[in-house]
């Protein structure tokens, strides 16, 4: 799964809309704090990087990739299951956790 979001990227395909989706949902969300990689290096000399707290550009692109690549899998297994005429649940934090679904 390590090449397949590099090579959505790169091919142009349809997914990148999920990537740039979700990114832009990072970029945008007031609560995580953005910063470059240089200022993340001097908050870990001091000691002071808590990994949940601050968001890098290459935070955000792996975090991004990784939704576009897990989307692609959900869709992945709804389509086959549809032509294997199995049953068809819904992803589990809908189903389980009841959390709302993200619009793409």
């Amino acid at each position: 799964m390590g090449v397949l979001g590099p090579s959505f990227l790169r091919s142009g395909s349809e997914w990148r809309n999920v990537y740039d989706g979700y990114k832009n949902r990072i970029l945008s969300d007031p609560s995580r704090i953005k910063i470059t990689v240089n200022e993340w290096k001097k908050l870990h000399k001091k000691g002071e990087v808590d990994l949940k707290t601050y968001w890098t550009p290459g935070r955000i692109h792996t975090a991004s990739t990784r939704y576009m690549v897990k989307q692609f899998l959900q869709e992945l297994w709804v389509q086959w299951r549809t032509l294997e005429g199995l049953t068809i649940t819904l992803p589990y934090a809908e189903e389980k956790l009841g959390n709302r679904p993200h619009a793409a």
